[in-house]
């Protein structure tokens, strides 16, 4: 092989390892200064600032029957269900996907007893009857994310929760 093809295929070999895909970076949007209609909150307190607080705006009104019907409704509410439901598979998901990352280890063991019969063409002889088999394996593994597959399939995964979860305080509101 000459030196020519094999600088051309080292240099393809190391081209290869690059990550795949760039970097995502969440765009920034920023709300305009004033909004065109008015505000759904009434004068009084402040409203907090914390998004959570923020998804429950009605607790602001003060009205005792307003937030009994809110909460009977959101408590049985089966759409709501299944929205928390998708929230804790996206993170069940999320979560292995990050385990994905780490080693894998396997381990077995086994006994079997067996017992030849005494009417058998050919006698065991100087074997032991019955006879006794061990068995046992141990495997460790780990992936090497050269190409940046599983690092994407983290993000993924994250981002898929952070959806789920969205879409969960959507449903609610």
């Amino acid at each position: 092989m000459s030196a020519r093809a094999l600088s051309l295929l080292c240099a393809l070999s190391l081209s290869a390892c690059a990550m795949v895909g760039e970097e995502w970076r969440r765009p920034s949007a920023e709300p305009p200064v004033r909004w065109s209609q008015p505000a759904l909150n009434p004068p009084g307190p402040a409203a907090p600032s914390d998004e959570a607080a923020a998804l429950d705006f009605w607790r602001n009104w003060d009205d005792p029957t307003l937030l009994a019907l809110i909460e009977r409704a959101l408590a049985h509410n089966r759409d709501l269900r299944l929205a928390a439901a998708r929230v804790q598979e996206a993170r069940a998901l999320a979560g292995e996907a990050r385990a994905q990352a780490l080693p894998q280890v396997d381990a077995v063991a086994s006994v079997a007893r067996d017992r030849a019969s005494g009417n058998d063409r050919m006698p065991l002889g100087a074997l032991a009857n019955p006879v006794r088999q061990y068995r046992q394996g141990f495997d460790a593994s780990w992936e090497v994310d050269l190409f940046g597959r599983l690092a994407r399939q983290r993000e993924a995964a994250a981002a898929q929760a952070e959806a789920s979860e969205f879409s969960r305080d959507a449903m609610a509101l």
